[in-house]
């Protein structure tokens, strides 16, 4: 898939920010959909315990174990909560810098996390393998992480045969190379590398994306310092 040259008409641009937004708000509705299931976990706990005390307050002994293994799960739910909210506070951070310098590794697993529930959703799995090299590269945080989840998509919805997906980045000159594998090659009719946002971000991105169904394989070619003039 090649770039087109010069810059992007108002059609395209709102074309762009369309699809940005509905991949802010998907992202946002799994993540609050995971929120409340650890939500719901800790009312039930809350419950158990208030149980507990009524029974004390009739004269019943209080089973310490029951009462440790309570308090003990809602510490943990808190604790996976939290994660979940400081890695969505990452993700919403990243519209804050229009170009910036990203660490790929870091946002690749990012990826795979805010992700996650959707993948499972397809009952489907997605490894991020980590490069032996730290990787800083300058681009436009948030539409990388939305190039990213958009071929993901591409993948989940048919283009992956079979149920492993595997991503990972290497650098490669003055490029950065991210892959993503499908473990038992790809369904070429469905991997549709002409999508108008996905041309669009490519485009902003700069990026070449390109698919081999010998290999499995679906890549994506980052300039290591975007130029910003391009914009």
């Amino acid at each position: 898939m090649k770039n087109s040259e010069g810059p992007m008409n108002p059609g395209q641009w709102k074309t762009l920010h369309a699809g940005e937004l509905a991949f802010f708000a998907k992202i946002s509705a799994s993540i609050s959909h995971e929120i409340k299931n650890h939500l719901a976990i800790i009312n039930e706990q809350n419950g158990l315990l208030g149980d507990l005390l009524a029974m004390t307050e009739r004269g019943g002994v209080l089973p310490a174990s029951r009462l440790r293994t309570g308090v003990g799960d809602i510490s943990r739910q808190v604790v996976l909560t939290d994660t979940i909210v400081r890695r969505f506070n990452t993700f919403v951070h990243t519209a804050d810098r229009a170009l910036d310098n990203v660490d790929v590794g870091d946002f690749l697993s990012l990826l795979a996390h805010i992700a996650g529930r959707l993948v499972r959703l397809k009952e489907m799995s997605l490894e991020v393998h980590k490069c032996p090299e730290h990787i800083l590269m300058r681009t436009h945080p948030f539409e990388f992480l939305h190039i990213l989840y958009v071929c993901l998509e591409i993948l989940l919805n048919g283009g992956a045969v079979g149920k492993q997906i595997h991503l990972g980045f290497s650098p490669e000159a003055e490029n950065v190379l991210v892959v993503f594998t499908a473990a038992e090659g790809l369904n070429q009719e469905n991997v549709n590398l002409d999508l108008p946002l996905l041309l669009l971000l490519s485009d902003r991105l700069q990026v070449v994306i390109a698919s081999s169904n010998a290999t499995g394989i679906l890549t994506l070619r980052f300039p290591l310092n975007l130029d910003s003039r391009l914009d």
